[in-house]
Protein backbone atom coordinates (compact mmCIF):
# COMPACT_ATOMS: atom_id res chain seq x y z
CA UNK A 1 0.00 0.00 0.00
CA UNK A 2 2.48 2.08 0.59
CA UNK A 3 4.21 2.12 -2.82
CA UNK A 4 -0.18 2.62 -4.12
CA UNK A 5 0.34 6.11 -2.05
CA UNK A 6 3.98 7.18 -3.22
CA UNK A 7 2.55 7.10 -6.66
CA UNK A 8 -0.08 8.83 -6.10
CA UNK A 9 1.39 11.49 -4.35
CA UNK A 10 3.95 11.92 -7.57
CA UNK A 11 0.82 12.00 -9.42
CA UNK A 12 -0.40 15.19 -7.53
CA UNK A 13 2.62 16.94 -7.50
CA UNK A 14 3.19 16.12 -11.57
CA UNK A 15 -0.22 17.47 -12.02
CA UNK A 16 -0.36 20.56 -10.09
CA UNK A 17 2.95 21.29 -11.40
CA UNK A 18 2.45 20.72 -14.60
CA UNK A 19 -0.84 23.32 -14.65
CA UNK A 20 1.30 25.98 -13.10
CA UNK A 21 3.73 25.46 -15.11
CA UNK A 22 1.63 25.91 -18.31
CA UNK A 23 0.58 29.26 -17.20
CA UNK A 24 4.42 30.10 -16.92
CA UNK A 25 5.92 28.54 -19.58
CA UNK A 26 5.13 31.22 -22.22
CA UNK A 27 6.95 33.95 -19.89
CA UNK A 28 9.93 31.29 -19.22
CA UNK A 29 10.10 30.25 -22.89
CA UNK A 30 11.30 33.62 -23.91
CA UNK A 31 14.10 33.43 -21.10
CA UNK A 32 15.35 30.07 -22.01
CA UNK A 33 18.11 29.70 -24.23
CA UNK A 34 18.19 28.12 -27.10
CA UNK A 35 20.26 25.21 -27.99
CA UNK A 36 22.28 25.03 -31.32
CA UNK A 37 24.15 21.91 -32.71
CA UNK A 38 27.71 21.54 -32.53
CA UNK A 39 28.84 21.82 -36.08
CA UNK A 40 31.80 21.96 -37.70
CA UNK A 41 31.94 25.96 -37.90
CA UNK A 42 33.22 28.33 -40.36
CA UNK A 43 37.22 27.45 -41.38
CA UNK A 44 38.97 30.05 -40.77
CA UNK A 45 41.52 31.68 -43.02
CA UNK A 46 44.64 32.55 -42.08
CA UNK A 47 45.44 36.79 -41.21
CA UNK A 48 48.28 38.50 -42.69
CA UNK A 49 49.70 41.09 -40.60
CA UNK A 50 51.51 44.12 -42.69
CA UNK A 51 54.67 43.48 -44.41
CA UNK A 52 54.45 39.74 -44.15
CA UNK A 53 54.84 37.95 -47.38
CA UNK A 54 52.19 35.62 -48.66
CA UNK A 55 53.61 32.72 -50.84
CA UNK A 56 52.78 32.28 -54.26
CA UNK A 57 52.66 28.64 -56.09
CA UNK A 58 55.66 28.80 -58.35
CA UNK A 59 54.21 27.84 -62.03
CA UNK A 60 56.61 28.05 -63.95
CA UNK A 61 60.59 27.78 -64.03
CA UNK A 62 61.25 31.71 -64.50
CA UNK A 63 59.60 32.08 -61.17
CA UNK A 64 61.98 29.47 -59.36
CA UNK A 65 64.38 31.48 -61.35
CA UNK A 66 63.55 35.10 -60.06
CA UNK A 67 62.81 33.71 -56.33
CA UNK A 68 66.09 32.41 -56.12
CA UNK A 69 68.00 35.13 -57.73
CA UNK A 70 66.18 37.40 -55.03
CA UNK A 71 67.43 34.95 -52.60
CA UNK A 72 71.16 35.11 -54.50
CA UNK A 73 70.95 38.87 -53.77
CA UNK A 74 69.97 38.87 -50.04
CA UNK A 75 72.34 36.90 -49.09
CA UNK A 76 74.84 38.66 -51.25
CA UNK A 77 73.76 42.54 -49.28
CA UNK A 78 75.15 40.89 -45.76
CA UNK A 79 72.45 38.44 -44.67
CA UNK A 80 72.72 34.72 -43.77
CA UNK A 81 70.62 32.38 -45.83
CA UNK A 82 68.30 31.76 -42.80
CA UNK A 83 67.88 35.20 -43.12
CA UNK A 84 67.60 36.07 -46.60
CA UNK A 85 65.03 32.90 -47.06
CA UNK A 86 62.68 35.12 -44.04
CA UNK A 87 63.09 38.27 -46.02
CA UNK A 88 61.99 36.82 -49.71
CA UNK A 89 59.06 34.63 -47.74
CA UNK A 90 60.22 31.48 -48.97
CA UNK A 91 61.30 27.93 -47.35
CA UNK A 92 64.98 26.65 -47.43
CA UNK A 93 63.77 23.31 -48.57
CA UNK A 94 61.44 25.17 -51.43
CA UNK A 95 64.67 26.95 -52.74
CA UNK A 96 66.88 23.65 -52.63
CA UNK A 97 64.20 21.81 -54.28
CA UNK A 98 64.30 24.17 -57.32
CA UNK A 99 67.98 25.40 -57.14
CA UNK A 100 68.84 22.91 -60.54
CA UNK A 101 66.99 24.96 -62.56
CA UNK A 102 69.32 28.41 -61.75
CA UNK A 103 72.10 26.66 -61.48
CA UNK A 104 71.58 25.09 -65.27
CA UNK A 105 70.58 28.84 -66.36
CA UNK A 106 73.88 30.24 -65.12
CA UNK A 107 76.23 27.51 -66.41
CA UNK A 108 74.42 26.28 -69.61
CA UNK A 109 72.16 28.67 -70.39
CA UNK A 110 72.03 26.89 -74.00
CA UNK A 111 71.21 23.10 -72.26
CA UNK A 112 68.31 25.23 -70.22
CA UNK A 113 66.95 27.07 -73.37
CA UNK A 114 66.33 23.63 -75.19
CA UNK A 115 64.38 22.44 -71.63
CA UNK A 116 62.47 25.61 -71.13
CA UNK A 117 61.43 25.07 -75.27
CA UNK A 118 60.47 21.90 -74.33
CA UNK A 119 58.26 23.19 -71.30
CA UNK A 120 54.48 24.16 -72.10
CA UNK A 121 51.62 24.95 -69.91
CA UNK A 122 50.03 22.71 -67.74
CA UNK A 123 53.24 20.61 -67.30
CA UNK A 124 54.86 19.80 -63.73
CA UNK A 125 57.59 21.80 -62.45
CA UNK A 126 58.61 18.81 -60.39
CA UNK A 127 59.14 17.12 -63.77
CA UNK A 128 61.31 19.95 -65.14
CA UNK A 129 63.59 19.86 -62.40
CA UNK A 130 63.69 16.46 -62.48
CA UNK A 131 65.19 17.41 -66.18
CA UNK A 132 67.34 20.14 -64.55
CA UNK A 133 68.75 17.85 -62.22
CA UNK A 134 69.95 15.33 -64.83
CA UNK A 135 71.87 17.56 -67.12
CA UNK A 136 73.14 19.10 -63.59
CA UNK A 137 74.49 15.66 -62.88
CA UNK A 138 76.69 15.51 -65.69
CA UNK A 139 80.06 16.00 -65.46
CA UNK A 140 81.47 19.25 -67.06
CA UNK A 141 78.64 20.89 -66.03
CA UNK A 142 78.74 19.66 -62.20
CA UNK A 143 82.43 20.95 -61.55
CA UNK A 144 81.65 24.28 -62.89
CA UNK A 145 78.25 24.63 -60.72
CA UNK A 146 80.75 23.89 -57.78
CA UNK A 147 83.34 26.47 -58.61
CA UNK A 148 80.73 29.08 -59.51
CA UNK A 149 79.28 27.90 -55.61
CA UNK A 150 82.79 28.43 -54.54
CA UNK A 151 82.73 31.49 -56.16
CA UNK A 152 79.48 33.09 -54.57
CA UNK A 153 77.81 33.72 -57.42
CA UNK A 154 75.60 30.57 -57.12
CA UNK A 155 74.23 29.88 -53.63
CA UNK A 156 76.00 27.18 -51.66
CA UNK A 157 72.66 25.03 -50.76
CA UNK A 158 72.30 21.19 -51.15
CA UNK A 159 69.63 19.02 -51.19
CA UNK A 160 69.60 17.23 -47.55
CA UNK A 161 70.36 13.81 -47.68
CA UNK A 162 67.54 11.68 -45.24
CA UNK A 163 68.20 9.27 -43.20
CA UNK A 164 66.70 5.91 -43.94
CA UNK A 165 67.15 3.62 -40.89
Amino acid sequence: MRTKKKVAKKRERSSSSSSASSSSSSSSSSLQKKKYKKGKGKEKRKKYRAGEKRQKRVLLPEHALDRYQRVLKAVASGLTKTEAYAKVGVDRKTVADSACIAELAECDEDAYNRLRASFKRGDKMSDFVARCKELCSEEPLKTEIIKKKEAGSLLDIFERKQNKT
